[in-house]
């Protein structure tokens, strides 16, 4: 009888928990349904995640060049203003450097004789020679 008894504690035991166990398997499998739906979702943020840091890079990258392209730039107005400035001063010396020929050529003409670059015995407005600056 004691053996009777243990059976059928242990039979109604077992019933208990057979009657849990269809809940328990409902809530695990809702569990597990959630657990592919969160890793489905975590593929997809971790895809956006790549991709907005490479839109980053990028950004930041494109920002770099464009503080290097003003740089050159910059660079570029400088030495245009320099070669600018070199070529007056070219211009301003080669043309010192004419009045002062023509000036040496003229100091040295002599009414009625041939100038050496024309030719011509008239001489009515010979250089003068400049002041330097």
């Amino acid at each position: 009888m004691a053996e009777q008894k243990r059976a059928d504690d242990l039979a109604e035991e077992s019933q208990d928990w057979l009657g849990g166990y269809d809940d328990q398997l409902k809530q695990l499998h809702a569990e597990l349904d959630a657990a592919r739906d969160a890793h489905a979702l975590l593929t997809r943020l971790d895809a956006e995640h790549a991709e907005l840091t490479s839109r980053q890079d990028a950004a930041r990258r494109h920002l770099r060049l464009r503080g290097a392209l003003a740089e050159a730039q910059a660079q570029v107005r400088d030495r245009t203003d320099a070669a600018l400035t070199a070529r007056a001063r070219t211009l301003d010396l080669q043309e010192r450097r004419l009045a002062g020929m023509a000036a040496e050529l003229a100091a040295q003409l002599t009414a009625g004789d041939p100038c050496r670059v024309c030719g011509s015995p008239e001489h009515p407005a010979p250089a003068a020679p400049r002041r330097r600056r």
